[in-house]
């Protein structure tokens, strides 16, 4: 596949039914590693985001603009800080949700 990571999240929300924001970016970076810089972000990623302070509104994640643009702003504000790539910071809140939401700040 060819183009811009958010190309070929297009060509699959399109293309397979099934797949809307958070499942055509997993399908692309879990599945096949074919994109890196983007976040799959599912009920588990939004609690471990909300127990550190961020909000996102969950009712409209699934409207693909402003979903492109909490996912811009996580890579923007949260990745690149901290020099990881998006596929990364999803795996680790997914992996490490648990551990995170039971932290007391």
């Amino acid at each position: 596949m060819e183009g811009e990571d958010q190309h070929k999240i297009e060509f699959v929300f399109a293309n397979l039914g099934y797949s809307k924001n958070k499942g055509a970016r997993d399908f692309l970076m879990s599945g096949f590693g074919i994109i890196r810089n983007s976040i799959a972000i599912d009920v588990r990623v939004q609690k471990a985001l909300e127990h550190i302070g961020i909000d996102i509104d969950k009712k409209r994640l699934t409207d693909k603009l402003y979903y492109a643009e909490v996912e811009c702003a996580l890579l923007d504000h949260l990745c690149k800080p901290l020099g990881i790539e998006g596929a990364d910071m999803d795996q680790l809140l997914y992996s490490k949700r648990d551990s995170i939401v039971s932290r007391q700040w």
